[in-house]
């Protein structure tokens, strides 16, 4: 939306497709010469998206970020589903702006999210500095890309509560995506599910292709909607109503004994 605002042509790196949708970091040297070629000018932003919401694909953003430097483009990494999750750092990323998102991965109220700036600050954050001229009235405490507006009030104080437990959190992240990786292979054994996106898996956000879920729910009286129900009856809330062909699952936070829990529950519906 912020592109179409100002009129900016976007550029799309494409990811490898089924199943596991990679995005391939080496072409986005090949997308900025072809931005070079077309307009004669190289690309006003690079963005990567860190962790993608659809398949939890992890970028190495490192890479894209040498990438960014190498051609003297500013570099913007969209962390809403990494920071606050898992530890993320911009020096490390040559970023120049990091995106974030307090209320997907910072447990905090939405609507509230980050920008972080390394440059660019006098420009990104400057304030108003027209004035009426009958008035003389100002703004000069207004920003003029927040619209005059930032946010307060229940989320910013909710995020203010909850840093302190979200920087603790992030120093577990080895042992979250221990059992985040033995819960797919767990979830796989069961036969009939699948796990899409890159393997070994990086992050908490799970995409499992369920035909065997699918069919189920082909001849069953409450058709898609079963599996939620099913699981809600098991103490497990989350799961999309409706959704069977495919579903998005996060175990993140949760105890060894809870992600069994969920484990066991799938196991007891297939064997229903």
């Amino acid at each position: 939306m912020a592109a179409e605002l100002c009129g900016i042509s976007l550029v799309e790196v494409p990811n490898t497709g089924y199943p596991e949708f990679r995005i391939q970091v080496e072409k986005y040297s090949e997308k900025i010469e072809e931005v070079k070629e077309k307009f004669g000018k190289l690309p006003a932003l690079i963005i990567l998206t860190h962790a993608d919401p659809y398949y939890g694909n992890v970028v190495d953003a490192e890479k894209v970020g040498e990438i960014a430097e190498s051609y003297g483009v500013p570099f913007m990494v969209n962390a809403a589903y990494t920071a606050g999750i898992m530890p993320v750092d911009m020096k490390k990323m040559k970023a120049d702006f990091l995106t974030i998102s307090a209320h997907k991965s910072m447990a905090s109220l939405a609507p509230l999210g980050f920008l972080v700036i390394r440059e660019y600050s006098d420009h990104v954050l400057r304030s108003v500095s027209a004035a009426l001229d009958w008035s003389k009235r100002s703004f000069p405490n207004k920003m003029v890309n927040l619209f005059g507006c930032s946010i307060g009030g229940l989320p910013l104080i909710s995020a203010m509560h909850t840093f302190p437990y979200v920087v603790e959190r992030v120093k577990k992240w080895n042992s979250e995506l221990e059992k985040i990786r033995w819960f797919i292979e767990e979830m796989e054994k069961l036969g009939g599910i699948k796990q899409l996106g890159e393997k070994p898996h990086n992050h908490h956000l799970t995409h499992f292709e369920t035909p065997i879920l699918w069919e189920i729910s082909k001849r069953h009286k409450r058709r898609g909607f079963f599996l939620a129900e099913e699981l809600e009856e098991r103490g497990i809330i989350g799961v999309q109503r409706g959704l069977t062909k495919h579903l998005k699952i996060s175990v993140y936070g949760l105890s060894w004994e809870e992600v069994k829990q969920v484990r066991d529950a799938f196991q007891d519906i297939l064997n229903k």
